[in-house]
């Protein structure tokens, strides 16, 4: 989470940064390129594709700021696909047909008639969130402070609208006949000059007065609406004044305790002090008694603990569905609710009867498609809080989504779940849930586990806008339940501790996989979230997170601290906020107030920190690190030797796997994982020695193995003898090896029309078995157009080239028949050539350079997230990408002694010129990792001035292996090659 890439300040503008300074002149006009005019639908969409191209080619496309950005065109482009809306903005910033965007008139940047239009508008949002939630209350204001910051309208322009409003006094109707008025807001001048100031204006500008025409109707029929809501408030509250004093007079006209009905009391006497004025019957409330009985708001969490209570109302909702459906319907409705809200209180057996009980009621819904639809709505509805994209899941939606998520796991697993229902609960899944690996034995709690897998990243708070940021780019406010969460962020604490609560919930039976839930969320936190600040909640969260934990003896949040101490991904400012919180609030044992780093600490003190948790805990002994790097040096060497010898395209692409595995072993030593470190050094040959066999390719060889003079000749000579023919079919099966082409085409032969069936038979077991050896499949190829149309035969070919064919009567079996074994063929030739080696090469390329590319570089099995399924391998050239930026991002922070071969700019520039030149996937990894390597040298030369020049030999050396390069396989080779010895100087320091 440290400072992104690149060289701008804290005060330039995305849009300027990605886009250009046109783009951040005025409007969404200028951000999408577009003219008023000449901006069809169709238009919009393609200038919304072209700046998002934009952006995606820019060095920067894998940062916040180019997200932020992406956001800010989608947003400009749903403004300028509303008809209205963009007839209000091209007057707001004096759009006209033909207009460039790139060009924004002077004189449009601060002209009274878009001031005027843009409060008229804001005066409109006024009036339709007044009527959309029922008066002047927290949700109107709420919402229209929203729409206003939408359109870029600050704070106080809404204050001044409101309070105009309210000072408004009510006007006389106009004559009729009259021309009609234009409706101005009423200004600190009163209204009479305003208008008069309107008026002359109109004058003068015929197109604001054509303006004023256009949009006259929704204003009279928005002052319409408001007489209309003024005076049946009026009505309503006159009825609610009634209704209080009647029930005030009754009560004290009602006998008091103790005292007998009777006559009403005399009035007292005039005289004294008690008769001074007349009773007084709505007496003013008291302060003490007010604060004293002010209801407070409920702890978010489960509020009912009754299981049974709630398994009672599902099983009465089940039996009341053949009653009245309707009502059983509501009873559900209602008690899944409750459900959804307190199931982390219930007992096993509680929770168990009550997944019981709404599954029965589906499963007696089936017969009626309305009821059941509703039932399921009932249990997926939550479960779009997780969907990716959504807002933060607010105060209350915690626990109902992770119920949501558990109780579709749950339905899926069901076998005889109606049709209607099972495609419901599969397209939520998958929509909420996308990377998850659907299991036949799953339950409930598999799905709860993926809901609080999937949460923590919806639930990190946006960073606040920069007070005078120069860009003029407010970051949009993320809705948390109707809650603005960059002026609000309580909400955002209290949904992180509702899901602090399902954790502890969820992990009752297994501790050990909740404590791994809130170490990768704190990762999560802290590598995605902003910094540590006053405006926002992060603070507040790394605490809460921290406090959570153990932090005990043998638990591992003492390891992971340890590597996040030295992990590049994560800041120092979050580091501050984790150990002050370590040292405060979770009271760890061996850890006192001298251990919590400072928010400006460089990479030399969070070493020394570090050492001091690892000696104060005693989780390993600091001599281990280096044996590791003895260990890894020495493997390195071994391979500089063996590099040397390669000479074909799987050879150099062999090495680049090799030399890429000694690199993340490498990054692991130096984040202080020396025991997992081993394990990757010990195997980095793992599965790359076959590429040794291969010289030359051997595309389009049949048959290179087998003994045709042998085992083909006797065949053939034993005739008709059916007992020989099979001894010698037994006898070849149990040989092995591979095939010739004419046993091949024998074998092939006698398996689709030998006789009798037992021969036959045999045939085709010898078929399969050599079923992936080209010669085996090439005889079968020539048996294809006079192949005998049978069932068998159907069975043999699909076995063997698996493929579905036609339907037998089909006239054209034989003609699939031929395709499917030239295909299958080709695809076996391909496979045992040079370019199928290529092909295995590459998956382990990527699946080094992920491992790589993972904060803080830990194996896949330690960091991923219970219940989640094992993701994809990422192409190498995404992940490089990411190593790329996370090393862009330390050489920006590092110090410079003046002695490094580049500086950051120049690696910036030639990287921009190679990926410029770049064509495909591979030219791309290339580009990628060539600046990779280069920022991996700056960042050495910084730390170690003194092997400056090292550093500088192996970027020399690097130079001119490129240029002697014949083949991009031996660019990449060198590269990486050029990164371990980089590596050696750092761990070593010294030369390779």
């Amino acid at each position: 989470m440290s400072a992104g890439p690149g060289g701008s300040g804290p005060r330039s503008s995305p849009l300027a940064r990605f886009l250009g300074a046109a783009a951040a002149g005025r409007g969404p006009f200028a951000m999408l390129g577009v003219a008023f005019a000449d901006a069809p639908d169709d238009a919009v969409m393609a200038a919304l594709q072209r700046r998002l191209l934009m952006v995606d080619a820019h060095p920067e496309s894998m940062t916040p700021q180019a997200d932020e950005v992406r956001l800010a065109l989608h947003a400009a482009a749903a403004q300028l696909l509303d008809p209205k809306v963009r007839r209000v903005l091209a007057e707001r910033w004096g759009v006209r047909p033909g207009w460039h965007a790139g060009k924004v008139p002077a004189a449009a940047a601060g002209s009274e008639r878009g001031a005027l239009l843009a409060r008229m508008e804001l005066e409109r949002d006024a009036v339709l969130s007044l009527a959309m939630h029922g008066g002047w209350n927290s949700r109107a204001l709420r919402h229209l402070t929203m729409m206003a910051h939408s359109r870029g309208v600050p704070s106080a322009a809404v204050a001044e609208v409101l309070r105009g409003m309210a000072r408004r006094p009510a006007r006389a109707e106009r004559a009729e006949g009259a021309p009609p008025r234009p409706y101005v807001p009423a200004g600190r001048g009163g209204e009479d000059r305003v208008t008069t100031q309107l008026s002359a204006r109109l004058d003068e500008r015929a197109s604001l007065k054509s303006v004023m025409e256009t949009i006259a109707p929704d204003i009279e029929s928005e002052r319409l609406l408001r007489r209309v809501l003024i005076f049946g408030g009026v009505a309503v509250l006159a009825l609610a004044g009634a209704i209080g004093a009647v029930i005030v007079l009754t009560s004290l006209l009602a006998p008091r305790p103790g005292v007998a009905p009777g006559p009403v009391a005399a009035a007292p006497p005039t005289g004294g002090a008690s008769s001074s004025g007349p009773a007084e019957l709505f007496p003013a409330p008291d302060p003490e008694r007010k604060a004293a009985t002010k209801p407070t708001r409920p702890a978010p969490g489960p509020v009912v603990k009754d299981g049974p209570a709630i398994a009672r109302d599902l099983a009465a909702a089940v039996e009341g569905l053949d009653v009245d459906a309707a009502a059983a319907l509501q009873k559900f409705d209602a008690a899944a609710a409750a459900f959804s809200k307190d199931w982390g209180g219930y007992a096993d057996d509680q929770l168990r009867a009550a997944q019981d009980a709404v599954i029965e009621f589906i499963y007696r819904a089936a017969a009626r498609p309305e009821v059941l639809q509703r039932a399921v709505e009932a249990v997926r509805g939550p479960a779009r809080a997780l969907r990716p994209g959504s807002a933060v899941p607010g105060p209350g939606q915690v626990w109902s989504s992770a119920w949501s998520l558990g109780m579709l796991t749950r339905l899926e697993a069901e076998k005889d779940l109606p049709t209607a229902a099972r495609l419901d609960v599969q397209a939520e899944l998958q929509a909420s849930a996308p990377g998850r690996s659907a299991e036949a034995e799953a339950g409930f709690s598999d799905g709860v586990w993926v809901a609080i897998s999937l949460m923590p990243r919806l639930m990190i708070p946006p960073a606040r806008p920069v007070a005078g940021d120069g860009g003029g780019e407010a970051q949009a406010p993320a809705a948390v339940d109707g809650d603005d969460v960059t002026a609000r962020p309580g909400p955002v604490m209290e949904a992180w501790r509702e899901w602090a609560a399902v954790v502890k919930a969820a992990s009752a039976a297994n501790p050990q996989r909740g404590s791994r839930s809130l170490l990768v969320a704190l990762e999560t936190v802290m590598t995605m979230g902003p910094e540590p600040a006053a405006g926002n909640d992060i603070a507040e969260i790394i605490g809460l997170l921290t406090e959570r934990l153990g932090w005990r003896q043998d638990d591992e949040s003492r390891s992971w601290l340890v590597r996040w101490l030295s992990a590049p991904g994560v800041s120092s400012q979050d580091l501050h906020a984790l150990t002050e919180a370590l040292v405060s609030r979770a009271s760890a044992p061996g850890v006192d107030a001298t251990m919590v780093l400072a928010p400006t600490a460089g990479d030399g003190q969070r070493q020394e920190l570090r050492d001091r948790f690892a000696r104060a805990w005693a989780l390993a002994d600091l001599g281990d690190r280096a044996d590791a790097v003895a260990e890894w040096a020495k493997v390195c060497r071994e391979q500089f030797a063996a590099a040397e010898r390669a000479s074909t395209l799987s050879g150099h692409l062999s090495g680049t796997v090799v030399f890429s595995r000694l690199n993340q072993a490498a990054q692991m030593i130096w984040l202080g994982e020396a025991g997992a470190a081993r394990g990757v050094v010990e195997g980095a040959t793992d599965g790359v020695d076959l590429a040794g066999e291969i010289e030359t390719p051997r595309e389009g060889r049949l048959g290179e193995g087998g003994d045709d003079a042998g085992w083909a000749v006797k065949y053939i000579q034993v005739d008709r003898n059916i007992p020989d023919r099979l001894a010698l079919l037994t006898a070849r099966a149990q040989g092995g090896g591979s095939v010739g082409l004419v046993e091949g085409a024998l074998i092939a032969s006698e398996a689709v029309r030998g006789a009798p069936e037992s021969v036959r038979r045999s045939a085709r077991d010898l078929v399969r078995r050599f079923a992936s050896d080209p010669a085996m499949i090439n005889g079968l190829l020539e048996e294809a157009s006079t192949i005998p149309i049978t069932t068998d035969n159907a069975q043999l070919i699909r076995s063997v080239a698996s493929v579905n064919l036609p339907s037998l009567s089909d006239p054209y079996w034989r003609e699939a028949v031929r395709r499917a074994l030239v295909e299958r063929l080709l695809e076996t030739l391909a496979a045992q050539g040079e370019l199928g080696v290529i092909d295995r090469l590459t998956e382990l390329l990527s699946e080094s350079y992920q491992e790589r590319a993972r904060e803080g570089s830990a194996p896949a099995s330690t960091t991923a997230a219970p219940g989640a399924s094992k993701s994809p391998v990422a192409s190498a050239d995404e992940s490089v990408r990411v190593l790329r930026l996370r090393w862009q991002a330390s050489a920006s922070a590092a110090i410079p002694s003046g002695r490094e071969p580049f500086s950051p700019d120049q690696i910036v520039r030639r990287y921009a010129a190679r990926a410029a030149l770049a064509d495909g996937m591979v030219q791309r990894f290339a580009a990628d990792q060539a600046a990779l390597c280069e920022y991996v040298a700056y960042v050495v030369a910084t730390e170690q001035p003194a092997q400056a020049e090292a550093v500088g030999d192996v970027l020399t050396r690097l130079g001119e292996a490129r240029r002697k390069a014949r083949t991009i396989m031996e660019q990449t080779h060198a590269v990486e090659r050029a990164m371990t010895e980089l590596w050696l100087i750092r761990l070593e320091g010294g030369a390779a």
